[in-house]
């Protein structure tokens, strides 16, 4: 990775938030070199076989499986699951998702896996972040690399695969939300402290400075757009698995794939989701 240019590049090509934005990128390239350098630097199909990584940091579940915490990363498709839960089936929302301690009275989903874990492994897929923003509702487009988001989930003995969009109403037009990329803009690091690991934004659908994916589209400015789409949504604490991928290439559900590779569903996640329903 280009640290001096890529850093050069995005202040001078994104405007600064005034919190340190530039601290983010320089901490996390230097964790992630030395996690490249236990999973091998290539996360391609052609890659050679990875070293054995230290099982604090990153578990090899096979040669193309890789395990942060409860976020698996599929080294061949550039994508991760994340288990979630659905937290709310209609009313406004500024996010499409939050961790267990975010703000679950206006996010759609609710993931178990802590956002630390969320972004290395986003950065292990070889996507950059760009910030951009200074506030919440900021009318510019966050800047970074581009993620496509969906999701899956089984229901009366049927699995769905569902573009994230789709979970997320728009008030305005009475449809889903916009196809779009979303951005992975990324969180900061301020004095130390990961500012996603406290707010526990994941992905928003409202402008935000310390998330970690954002909305790319002009309609994000607003806190008055977007809502839980109960057209298309189960029950709330439905077990729904989260999906980000670094192409737009429609990926393989975790079941299925699983099932080829011949991995047991059971103990695939670190832990089994706790129960992240709304209160």
């Amino acid at each position: 990775m280009k640290c001096c240019a890529d850093k050069q590049a995005r202040e001078a090509a994104a405007p600064a938030s005034g919190l340190g934005g530039s601290h983010l990128y320089i901490s996390f390239l230097v964790f992630v070199s030395i996690l490249l350098a236990c999973v091998g630097s290539d996360m391609s199909p052609e890659a050679s076989p990875p070293m054995s990584p230290p099982s604090e940091v990153v578990e090899r579940i096979n040669d193309r499986i890789y395990r942060i915490g409860n976020v698996l990363i599929d080294r061949v498709q550039g994508c991760l699951y994340i288990p979630a839960k659905v937290n709310m089936t209609e009313g406004l929302v500024e996010l499409l998702a939050c961790g267990k301690l975010g703000k679950r009275h206006e996010s759609v989903l609710v993931v178990d896996a802590e956002p630390l874990h969320i972004q290395l492994a986003l950065l292990l897929l070889g996507l950059e972040p760009g910030g951009g923003l200074a506030y919440q509702g900021d009318p510019r487009t966050p800047q970074g690399d581009s993620v496509w988001i969906w999701t899956e989930w089984s229901e009366n003995n049927e699995w769905k695969l569902m573009r994230g969009e789709n979970l997320v109403l728009n008030y305005v037009s009475k449809k889903p939300m916009q196809p779009t990329h979303w951005v992975f803009s990324g969180s900061e690091i301020i004095e130390g402290t990961f500012i996603a690991s406290v707010e526990q934004s994941i992905v928003t659908t409202y402008h935000d400075p310390f998330t970690i994916i954002d909305n790319p589209l002009p309609t994000g400015a607003d806190d008055t757009v977007y809502g839980a789409n109960k057209d298309v949504l189960p029950e709330i604490g439905h077990k729904i698995v989260l999906i980000f991928k670094r192409n737009k290439v429609d990926p393989v559900p975790l079941h299925a794939l699983l099932d080829s590779l011949d991995i047991k569903d059971k103990g695939v996640w670190k832990d089994e989701p706790q129960d992240t329903t709304s209160d």
